[in-house]
């Protein structure tokens, strides 16, 4: 069985293996070249017994971050800096908190997409939108989170 979430992709069993992260966009072709990496159980292993194994498991992996494992991510990587560039957007997106902030906001969609008990429990009690927006004077990035009751 493989699991995958946020960028993550690790084969599951009795155990898990320690699995690969990856840079995003994520191609099966990204997937291919780590087949071998994602399907390897000699090293080290988990035994999850809930989804919050689970997710703890995944939100390690995004604190580490994950770095481009191929040139073409690398060249993906420059060609959009240069695009951040001529749009003037702002540099202050690839900031330390800012990055921070977007583990944990992958880490609360996973949670709701993947746990749907929570999520409907969660919508029964706050039936709302929630938006976050990061500012330095201006906004820089923004997430939102629909609890609203009926959204799937």
């Amino acid at each position: 069985v493989l699991e995958v979430g946020a960028g993550w992709v690790a084969s599951v069993r009795w155990q898990r293996n320690i699995g690969h992260s990856f840079a995003t966009p994520l191609s099966p072709d990204d997937i291919a070249r780590e087949w071998r990496h994602i399907r390897d159980f000699s090293g080290e292993v988990a035994y999850p017994a809930s989804l919050q194994d689970s997710m703890l498991m995944v939100m390690q992996q995004l604190q580490q971050g994950t770095k481009p494992t191929d040139k073409r991510a690398e060249q993906r990587g420059a060609s959009d800096a240069k695009e951040e560039k001529k749009s003037g957007a702002s540099a202050q997106e690839g900031s330390a908190a800012i990055g921070k902030a977007e583990v944990i906001f992958k880490l609360m969609d996973a949670y709701i997409r993947n746990a749907p008990d929570a999520r409907q429990k969660l919508q029964e009690k706050v039936d709302s939108v929630f938006g976050f927006n990061v500012t330095d004077g201006k906004t820089t990035k923004s997430w939102s989170i629909n609890l609203k009751k009926g959204n799937a």
